[in-house]
């Protein structure tokens, strides 16, 4: 197979956009993350979620019992995704993708329209909050009085049960947990500090099912839906458009 034949590598394209700073905007890179998590969150399964998490939760605990009882379920579980695998090797094998795609018309579409909605309201938040940059001079560089200092990052203030705040900066360039452990911690998330920053290996689970991953966005996102009780975002300035 000749180069201009193979597929393209969508993925390492994208990790290359956004690993570049300032190379997109902010607005154009938090609608790619959050397209990307709603659609790899549909092909996550919960259940093994949800039970690593009670693992992680009664080991820091000590409970040795409930450990035991929890690596059996996860055991079966194993052995059941196993299985699963093997079905769905079967149908891959057996159906053509376009096929599982008019089977699942109705559930495509209405995924379709979900991220094609998210696109286009972040699209117009974006746009609305972009300032025009000034122009340089005719013939030279810009002047010392038209250059203006880099914009500071846009934040979210978060609020917790019990009067703790939190701030949450969207800073340009590639998407981190820089800054948000405390966040997480208070959220209920295993957290692990490391030198880039936070990580956690849990996911978002909103009340409408399906999971998410642990970013910026998707977190105020979360607190902004009523998923995390007792915890309120006070101000967003993502949200903040420009007068009329």
């Amino acid at each position: 197979m000749s180069d201009s034949a193979k597929a393209r590598d969508f993925k390492a394209e994208y990790e290359d956009a956004i690993k570049s700073a300032g190379l997109y905007h902010a607005g154009a890179t938090n609608n790619g993350e959050r397209v990307l998590n709603r659609l790899l969150s549909a092909t996550v399964p919960s259940s093994a979620a949800a039970l690593n998490k009670e693992i992680a939760e009664a080991a820091a605990k000590n409970e040795e019992d409930k450990l035991e009882e929890l690596f059996k379920k996860r055991k079966a579980l194993k052995d059941a995704e196993s299985a699963n695998l093997k079905s769905l090797a079967t149908i891959r094998q057996s159906t053509p993708f376009e096929k599982i795609l008019i089977a699942y018309k109705p559930e495509v579409e209405a995924l379709a329209y979900e991220l094609a909605l998210e696109v286009l309201k972040g699209t117009h938040v974006a746009l609305n909050n972009a300032t025009p940059a000034k122009r340089a001079k005719s013939g030279g560089a810009p002047s010392d009085e038209n250059k203006k200092p880099a914009a500071a990052a846009k934040e979210a203030h978060i609020e917790g049960p019990d009067g703790q705040t939190f701030v949450v900066p969207f800073h340009k360039g590639p998407p981190t947990l820089k800054g948000l452990g405390e966040l997480l911690k208070a959220l209920g998330f295993n957290v692990e500090e490391t030198p880039k920053g936070p990580k956690t290996e849990e996911t978002i689970k909103p009340k409408e099912g399906g999971e998410m991953l642990v970013t910026r966005r998707n977190i105020v996102d979360a607190i902004k839906s009523g998923l995390y009780k007792g915890f309120t975002v006070t101000k967003d300035e993502t949200d903040e458009q420009k007068p009329a």
